[in-house]
């Protein structure tokens, strides 16, 4: 999808493949959300969402929806590298 704009899902399933490349190891903080629009998540989505979504790492759109086909924001994007910056990801491998 080179030049194409990122889904929200996609964007979840990015960042949950980063964190097990890392092999980093996500706490749940929170109980698992079933969202009122959770049969428009892709199935290939659905364990990245859920997993980032109780790790405290992914929020849901509001009046209980994740919006898995919006296009992602800047923002979206700038608070969840944010979040993975303060989960000590991003650290240098050098």
């Amino acid at each position: 999808g080179i030049g194409e704009n990122i889904t929200r899902a996609d964007m979840a399933v990015i960042m949950k493949r980063v964190l097990d490349s890392c092999d980093v190891e996500i706490e749940s903080v929170r109980p698992a959300r079933i969202f009122d629009d959770y049969e428009k998540i892709p199935s290939y989505a659905g364990t990245s969402i859920t997993t980032l979504y109780m790790a405290g790492i992914v929020e849901g759109m509001g009046d209980n929806l994740f919006a898995p086909e919006k296009t992602a924001t800047r923002a979206e994007a700038a608070v969840l590298l944010n979040k993975l910056a303060e989960f000590n990801i991003l650290v240098s491998r050098g």
